[in-house]
């Protein structure tokens, strides 16, 4: 299992990541 601590930071990583693409892919189309 991975600590608490990484988790959240990989969840988070993971929703910015989703934003930057939507905002990105918005924006291109």
């Amino acid at each position: 299992r991975l600590p608490h601590g990484c988790a959240s930071v990989t969840l988070l990583d993971r929703d910015a990541a989703d934003a930057l693409r939507t905002i990105g892919f918005g924006e291109a189309v």
